[in-house]
């Protein structure tokens, strides 16, 4: 394998994770965000 297939491997691995990874992160965020909201009004 040379340094190009590899690096394309990584690629393809990596960007899908990183992709989820920022979705969980901002999804985590607003859920924050609602639940500090609900604490609020109740």
């Amino acid at each position: 394998m040379g340094l190009g297939e590899i690096a394309i491997l990584l690629a393809a691995i990596a960007v899908p994770v990183a992709i989820i990874f920022l979705t969980v992160l901002a999804a985590l965020f607003v859920f924050s965000k609602l639940k500090d909201r609900n604490d609020h009004q109740a």
